[in-house]
Order: C-alpha cells, then structure tokens, then sequence
C-alpha cells in the first residue's frame, strides 16, 4: 500500500520559512533608512501571494517524493539522497521517535548501522498494514500504537 505525508502540513512548512525571507527583506527595505512607498507595499504583498501560490504544486510534488510504501517485505521511503530506499521489517533494530520541524518521524535503527527516517502518517489504515506487514510486536508497529490517531499530519 502506498502512503503520502498530508499536502497541507508541507505545504505550512515550505510557506513559513519563505514567508520569513519576504519580511526580512521588507523589514530592510524599511530600516535603510527611507519609509516603504505604497508600491513596496504592493510588491510586498505581491510576492507573498506569488510565493504562496507557487508553493502549492512545490508541496504536492514534496508529498509524492515523499510517500511511503508498505509491503510484505519490508517499507519502501525517501532516502536522504532522493532515491528511493527499502528496509526489510527484519532488519530494524530499534525505533525512536523524533520530531523534525514539526513532522514526526520514526527513526529507525538497523542492522547496517545506516538509520532511516520513517515519516509518521496520521492514519488507521497505514498502522493497520505496517502491522499486517511486520506483525504486532514490531517495534514499528508497537511505537505507532503506543501514539494516538488524530489530525491530518
């Protein structure tokens, strides 16, 4: 089964920071020393409308990069290079939650010694397979069960 991180929780997370560089440089337009124009003001707001609509698709395209897929043999999930990574249930270790600018991960320790970054998915039906999948006493499935499903993200 093929899992993908909530759109609109990426999409929150490329905004902000985005947002953050507009207003920097809005705020130093407005300390150089001459009082911003009503056209800064309009370019202002211009780009941030610009940059928040271009991040839409950027967030759906983060989304599909990102997905997660469950299978009998193991989860399938971005690598830090981009490519795509399996990890055999079998071959976990241990799991360990953390939290990454809001998101929350999985980290999964194996037996290559390589860790692994397994987005959470706010789902029933993705702790359903991964526990189908791996069996109950996973310690996948054990740290999924051990938080509550609410939310989107």
């Amino acid at each position: 089964m093929v899992f993908y991180p909530p759109p609109l929780r990426l999409y929150l997370m490329l905004s902000v920071p985005t947002q953050l560089v507009l207003g920097a440089i809005f705020a130093a337009v407005a300390w150089s020393g001459r009082a911003p124009t009503v056209d800064d003001r309009l370019l202002f707001g211009a780009a941030l409308a610009a940059a928040g609509i271009a991040l839409i698709p950027a967030s759906l395209l983060v989304a599909h990069l990102g997905r997660v897929m469950v299978g009998p043999s193991g989860v399938e999930l971005p690598g830090r290079s981009g490519l795509r990574r399996t990890i055999a249930w079998n071959a976990v270790e241990s799991v360990e939650p953390v939290r990454l600018l809001g998101v929350r991960y999985l980290k999964l320790r194996t037996i290559t010694g390589r860790p692994a970054w397994l987005p959470v998915i706010r789902s029933e039906d993705y702790r359903e397979a991964i526990a189908r999948s791996a069996g109950e006493e996973h310690p996948i499935t054990r740290s999924l069960a051990s938080r509550p499903c609410q939310g989107s993200g």
